[in-house]
């Protein structure tokens, strides 16, 4: 009977916690400012833009999810013509002290033969997120 009784306090007690943790991080119990440091080509000719996220603290992410949109808009280096690019939005799961920065594959592909490349990235907020900015623009000729 004393063992059921452990079993029941327990489960009690995790229910009580699971349902406290997320409304206090929505109440604003858990708030870190994370920005788009840096966009660069990874392979090249033929590869795909990466983005750097940095956490500027003061909270911990630990498996946080962490939306990003970035457009490639590209310039013909033969033509000299713009063209709208592609847009990407990606979800990563970021696990990142304060000062701590990582870098992610934005799914945007590149052709560094035919185009230069007018690259922006975005954090979209989320109820964790404060300050800012959370914008990046790099020119990748």
């Amino acid at each position: 009977m004393k063992n059921s009784k452990a079993v029941y306090l327990a489960v009690l007690v995790s229910l009580i916690v699971s349902a406290i943790a997320p409304a206090a991080v929505l109440a604003g119990g858990w708030h870190t400012n994370v920005e788009i440091t840096d966009v660069y080509p990874g392979r090249q000719p033929h590869g795909q833009f990466w983005f750097r996220i940095t956490n500027h603290g003061p909270g911990n992410m630990v498996n946080v999810q962490v939306r990003v949109n970035c457009v490639a808009d590209r310039l013909d280096k033969n033509t000299g013509v713009w063209s709208l690019g592609d847009s990407r939005t990606v979800t990563n799961m970021v696990t990142l002290q304060p000062g701590q920065t990582q870098a992610f594959p934005s799914g945007l592909s590149l052709d560094s033969n035919t185009f230069s490349y007018n690259v922006a990235c975005t954090v979209q907020s989320a109820h964790w997120e404060t300050g800012g900015p959370n914008y990046y623009v790099e020119f990748v000729p």
